[in-house]
């Protein structure tokens, strides 16, 4: 997965995390972790998977879980801000799998501070 988050300039403490409410339409089996790769580059939507920047380096890992009975939230990524735009690929090697479709209350997300 390819993922691109506009950041203003003067922004700080960028968190690239994962969230997932209660009773969410997410599907996990087994265990799943979730590398995240910076790219050397910007992307558009024409990118291709073949076409994608090449990575820079593992910027962070996290173990994805979802629960019934309450939200949840994990942070994947704590980085300096780069203004402009934060670019990552999000590999998965372990064994599980995951389906998700992202919304406003379900999926991968910045936050950062101004």
């Amino acid at each position: 997965m390819l993922f691109k988050f506009d950041i203003p300039a003067g922004s700080s403490n960028c968190k690239l995390k994962f969230r997932a409410v209660t009773n969410s339409p997410i599907s996990i089996s087994g265990p799943v972790t979730v590398n995240a790769y910076t790219l050397i580059s910007t992307f558009v939507s024409s990118t291709s998977w073949n076409s994608k920047p090449t990575r820079e380096g593992l910027a962070g890992t996290a173990s994805i879980s979802v629960s019934s009975t309450a939200p949840t939230e994990q942070t994947v990524v704590t980085e300096a801000c780069s203004p402009g735009s934060m670019n990552y690929e999000l590999e998965m090697p372990t064994t599980g799998s995951m389906g998700f479709t992202s919304d406003t209350n379900n999926g991968f997300y910045m936050t950062y501070g101004c």
